[in-house]
């Protein structure tokens, strides 16, 4: 082998990437895209789950907020009853929640 033939060969060789080198670094990409792609799935469950639990947390306030309202509304219209001198029965205060008196 002549001095020239051997200066192409190392070039030719030290040009680009083997087979083995292309097949690990594609490898390892794929490994890093599964991982990465694992916690963004995890992430999005979580945050799911935070959304839904802020959720039940504001559905609870609001039912607790009309619960007082219209325990506050019938204290009131109990007051009124008494200083009236009213017979405030359960059956007054049943009619006057069905009629609306203490409804939203």
């Amino acid at each position: 082998m002549t001095d020239s033939r051997r200066q192409q060969y190392a070039a030719r060789s030290r040009s680009g990437f083997t087979l083995v080198e292309l097949v690990i670094g594609t490898l390892v990409a794929s490994i890093v895209i599964v991982v990465a792609f694992q916690v963004l799935v995890g992430e999005q469950r979580s945050a799911e789950a935070r959304r839904n639990e802020m959720n039940a947390q504001q559905n609870l306030r609001v039912a607790i907020d009309r619960l007082v309202d219209v325990e506050v509304r019938l204290l009131e219209l109990l007051a009124g009853h008494a200083a009236t001198g009213r017979a405030a029965g359960a059956e007054v205060v049943v009619e006057e929640l069905v009629e609306g008196a203490l409804l939203f």
